[in-house]
């Protein structure tokens, strides 16, 4: 996840010319396509909540735009709408922007952006099937339940987009850490799937708690048998509805923690979901190029330290020369007084010795001035 604030005042005060100042943020390689752009921010600023907040709006659009003037390769922007942190719940993105009271802000940043990005990139939105309030908010600001769900998934997609990826967790924006929030409340596969009935005209992409390819390939109605009844709310919780026991079907899966706790159970993923059938690199070679490009890689920042290195010194130096003149000057200014005192004090003595010679009972009135 990018903030849309890194992007914008990036492109105000990064180091380049032009779009080189967003590099640190958008950067990619030919190697993670197809590849998306994750957004946060846009959130409203008045604890208030207010209606809309058109500066955070702004921000966010913004951002969008100039993403999409520095790379052409996104294959999508999505804003993410779920993040449970401390630091969205205060700066109100993330799953703040699932409030209630938020309901009319978000269909405009999802609007506003959609209209940015027109038909070059698609906007979706990643969201957390609710958000709980607690400590966080007034307890009537909490989004809970299908009805309350379906209206935040209403609101996303009269805004424009056409892609909603639903983490099957509720958002707990009081009393769990950001860790807790990703397993302490429990999956519900079965809202996830009732979402994609009744919103067919979408796509619609589950999310938390996959923990392999069958399960992917169940979810997806390519493999049957797949035991999802752990994952099911199964009318548990009334607010959510009536939950059939039919197994869950969705347009995609998106896998994360998984994915980079054991990244080889990926190993034939692009042949089973694909159709690939190219040869999947040993883990030797995986390794072994992995090495291979840090190396460049590392060569290329320590380049980029001594180039910054060498510019540094050229600006040492030419700071030391002209502290050095102005040393001197300060050297020659203060001799020059010493010897101005030291002549002053000579021609003194010089006048006094003569008048007394001219006037020996007298005292000599002295006249420096002569």
């Amino acid at each position: 996840m990018v903030m849309d604030t890194a992007i914008v005042y990036g492109m105000k005060t990064g180091e380049g010319v032009g779009n080189e100042r967003l590099s640190p943020w958008l950067t990619t390689t030919p190697i993670e396509g197809p590849v998306a752009l994750q957004l946060g921010g846009g959130g409203r600023e008045d604890t208030t909540y207010q209606s809309v907040d058109e500066k955070s709006i702004d921000i966010l659009k913004q951002s969008v735009k100039l993403a999409l003037d520095y790379s052409t390769k996104w294959n999508e922007i999505n804003l993410n709408m779920g993040c449970p942190s401390s630091k969205a719940v205060k700066r109100s993105f993330g799953s703040s922007l699932m409030r209630m009271s938020s309901g009319e802000h978000t269909r405009r940043a999802v609007s506003e952006c959609v209209r940015i990005a027109g038909a070059r990139t698609p906007i979706t939105v990643k969201c957390r099937l609710g958000v709980s309030c607690g400590g966080g908010g007034p307890d009537s600001d909490s989004r809970l339940g299908y009805d309350a769900l379906t209206s935040f998934v209403r609101g996303v997609r009269d805004g424009g987009v056409r892609k909603v990826i639903l983490h099957s967790r509720v958002c707990m924006m009081s009393g769990l850490s950001t860790g807790e929030n990703r397993n302490v409340p429990p999956l519900m596969y079965d809202v996830v799937s009732r979402v994609k009935r009744d919103f067919g005209d979408i796509e619609i992409v589950l999310n938390g708690g996959v923990r392999s390819l069958e399960e992917g390939e169940g979810l997806l109605g390519r493999r049957n048998g797949v035991d999802f009844s752990e994952k099911f709310n199964d009318g548990k919780d009334s607010i959510w509805g009536e939950m059939d026991s039919s197994p869950p079907l969705v347009d995609g899966v998106m896998i994360g923690r998984w994915a980079y706790n054991d990244p080889c159970g990926l190993w034939d993923a692009d042949s089973r979901f694909y159709g690939k059938s190219d040869r999947n690199p040993t883990l030797r070679e995986i390794l072994t190029e992995y090495v291979s490009k840090a190396s460049e890689a590392g060569k290329k920042k320590k380049n980029e330290r001594s180039d910054r290195g060498r510019e540094n010194g050229t600006r040492r130096s030419e700071a030391t020369i002209f502290c050095t003149l102005i040393a001197s000057l300060l050297v020659c200014s203060l001799s020059m007084t010493v010897i101005a005192l030291v002549a002053n004090s000579l021609h003194q003595q010089q006048v006094l010795r003569r008048c007394r010679r001219c006037n020996p009972g007298e005292r000599a009135d002295i006249n420096t001035s002569d």
